[in-house]
């Protein structure tokens, strides 16, 4: 029951860039690095499958 509510409330970082490309650098075998052309909008950690971002300037 809990993970049917973490999904709905989740969201996908394909539903926030839909039909853009995204880059990927890998950091290490298991962080990657996501671009959105210039923009570093954060790291997916593909283990935990969580996308972490970049904390915000002030």
């Amino acid at each position: 029951m809990k993970s049917s509510a973490l999904l709905r409330s989740a969201t996908f970082i394909s539903q926030v860039f839909p039909f853009e490309d995204l880059g990927f650098e890998e950091m290490d075998e298991e962080i990657f690095r996501v671009y959105f052309r210039e923009i570093e909008p954060g790291e997916l950690d593909v283990t935990e499958l969580r996308f972490r971002p970049v904390r915000a300037l002030p």
